[in-house]
């Protein structure tokens, strides 16, 4: 039986979860994750109607940093699109301030030693916090709400490191 296989067999649902490591396969899926509500920003404003005739600004790829700023007085775009492109944009920018200490994460739980199953479960469970995060966050759906989901991945990577932590004290004493 491989070391994954026996891993994953102490875990209280491992029916639930694939037997080999996929976790660090989640840290660059995490990355996408946190480019993608930008990809919908960028798209949304290249795309929008425009009165016939009118040349309205497109994204600017050689001076990306001036986006918002260029958003903002953006003629042709309704408050209503603006405001969820500026949305989209904030949770790209949440995506990446969290994606690092998530990568740590999956490190230290991997090095650890961490069941697999745990491993694997708390990085899709972290996949999915943030997917479900970007919608309502891009959607704006209410602070509340969009909240749980938030902590619901800052719950994942905790974990992740308490894991870690308790696995690495058992191995010391």
């Amino acid at each position: 039986m491989s070391n994954a296989t026996t891993l994953v067999s102490g875990f209280p649902f491992s029916f639930l979860v694939p037997q080999a490591n996929v976790s660090y396969y989640t840290v660059p899926l995490a990355w996408l994750l946190s480019f993608s509500p930008h990809v919908y920003a960028v798209v949304r404003y290249n795309t929008h109607d425009q009165p016939s005739g009118s040349e309205a600004p497109k994204f600017n790829t050689a001076s990306p940093r001036t986006f918002l700023t260029t958003l903002q007085s953006h003629p042709h775009l309704s408050q209503e699109t603006k405001d969820r492109i500026f949305r989209a944009e904030a949770a790209s920018l949440n995506g990446f301030e969290n994606l690092g200490w998530f990568a740590a994460g999956v490190v230290a739980a991997n090095g650890a030693g961490v069941d697999v199953g745990w491993v694997n479960t708390l990085s899709m469970w972290y996949l999915s916090s943030r997917a479900v995060y970007n919608l309502a966050y891009i959607r704006g759906v209410d602070g509340r709400l969009r909240g749980i989901w938030f902590y619901g991945s800052v719950a994942a990577t905790i974990t992740l490191f308490i894991k870690a932590g308790n696995a690495v004290r058992r191995v010391a004493m």
